[in-house]
């Protein structure tokens, strides 16, 4: 194909298409040489071929010129500007290419950064909800849940947590401390009574439990326990701690109060009700450890048995009232004349006894018998009435008279009932032949309540 311009051709247009209608466009481009000299038309003839992207011809561009006036340099000239032309057309389809190529790059990472961008803010939006969506099942819990970095800042709270918190001491709003929000304080706890859980619990690598006590906003004391479990990353590193705190105010009160009332009934199971002494329970426990200890030490223990002398009378004569106070001013001197160690129990009625213990001599007894008679031989006032009261006290000894707690204290009685005996108003120390003697008072009594009159004992 060849082309020729509009108007008029010139001289070399004409040429063109004379040698192209009389040897063919074919002849040209299917030469393997890149020019033709052709002496007898006087032709110099230059061929150069364009190539597509793909290596085929694309393009052919035929150049004649009058072989007389083509010189050698103006060859070498026009070769040169043809290889220029030549290389500045493929460098403009190459750039051409890579610009191609250079917007189909950028419009890729465009539309990879467009769905990554997406993708990250679907993510955001997928954390957002299960953040809010754990938000939300961790204020629902009636205790304290906060999640606790090692600098002591606040990553996650409920609101239980924040219902004692007073704002105004908080620094940072947007990142609280936990110390600010549980204790209202402005520096961790460093107390020994009182630690802090979140230290313990990265030096021990270990779950903790401990109890705290704080101010609330009323300024009332409360308690919590607080449980605080390590988190770890993917280095098995620990980077913070979920801290439970539980309010046991309420429980540490009922505690509280359920130890007292065991204390009441411990203390109502073991003492008596008008005077606050010992009873015979507590008695009986008591000597038994004075018999230990004395058995260990290699002392005496002294059991004295003490019975008021005509209380009966003035009960019956002055009433209950009057004799339930004399009973409880007969208990206070009767401790008033003890040692501290020692104990003095009601056994019940005018009936008391006292456990004198670490004794050196048997004979140490009489010291603290006198004192007590002397001491109940003085008046007493209750109301209008001034009364003077005896006693009749028995000893008995251990080891000496007995080993076991019932034989001293049966043995203490014998000896009491010698006292009233000899005349009241005195004390005296247990001997086996008290044992026949009480043991004649026994059956007269009883043969007595049975209506029976002559009574012989063969003993």
């Amino acid at each position: 194909m060849y082309s020729v311009s509009e108007g008029i051709p010139t001289y070399y247009e004409l040429v063109v298409k004379e040698y192209i209608d009389k040897y063919g466009a074919e002849k040209l481009i299917e030469s393997k040489d890149n020019y033709i000299i052709d002496n007898k038309n006087n032709k110099f003839i230059t061929i150069y071929r364009q190539k597509d992207i793909n290596g085929e011809d694309m393009a052919y561009i035929v150049l004649f010129y009058p072989l007389d006036e083509i010189s050698l340099k103006d060859i070498y000239f026009f070769q040169k500007s043809l290889l220029t032309f030549v290389f500045l057309s493929l460098l403009g389809v190459f750039l051409t290419l890579m610009l191609l190529n250079s917007r189909h790059k950028k419009e890729k990472v465009e539309l990879q950064s467009r769905l990554l961008s997406k993708e990250v803010e679907e993510k955001n939006i997928e954390l957002e909800r299960q953040h809010q969506f754990l938000q939300s099942i961790i204020n629902g819990l009636n205790e304290s849940v906060m999640v606790i970095d090692k600098n002591y800042n606040v990553l996650l709270v409920n609101d239980y947590a924040m219902k004692h918190s007073n704002y105004r001491i908080i620094e940072d709003k947007e990142q609280p401390k936990c110390y600010e929000l549980s204790h209202n304080i402005n520096n961790p706890c460093d107390r020994v009574e009182q630690a802090c859980p979140l230290v313990d619990t990265f030096n021990k690598k270990q779950r903790v439990k401990m109890i705290h006590k704080y101010l609330g906003k009323d300024g009332k004391e409360n308690f919590v326990e607080l449980i605080t479990t390590p988190l770890y990353d993917k280095n098995n590193e620990i980077y913070a701690v979920v801290e439970i705190g539980h309010d046991i105010t309420d429980h540490l009160k009922i505690q509280e109060e359920l130890r007292k009332q065991r204390n009441i009934l411990d203390h109502q199971a073991h003492h008596d009700a008008l005077t606050d002494l010992p009873n015979r329970i507590l008695f009986n426990d008591r000597l038994e450890q004075s018999i230990q200890t004395a058995n260990r030490n290699k002392t005496k223990v002294a059991v004295l048995f003490l019975d008021l002398d005509h209380f009966k009378e003035i009960n019956d004569s002055l009433g209950h009232e009057v004799g339930d106070e004399i009973l409880k001013t007969v208990s206070r001197k009767l401790k008033d004349n003890i040692r501290k160690e020692d104990t003095v129990a009601r056994l019940g009625g005018d009936e008391f006894t006292m456990i004198l213990e670490e004794l050196s001599h048997s004979q140490d007894a009489s010291l603290v018998a006198n004192k007590i008679l002397e001491s109940l031989s003085k008046a007493i006032q209750i109301e209008e009435n001034e009364l003077y009261i005896s006693s009749s006290i028995g000893i008995s000894i251990y080891p000496d008279d007995g080993l076991d707690p019932q034989s001293l204290l049966k043995f203490a009685d014998s000896a009491m009932y010698k006292a009233k005996d000899e005349g009241r108003n005195n004390y005296q120390y247990y001997s086996s032949e008290m044992t026949e003697l009480a043991f004649e008072r026994i059956v007269m009594e009883t043969a007595m309540r049975n209506g029976i009159i002559n009574v012989q004992l063969v003993l």
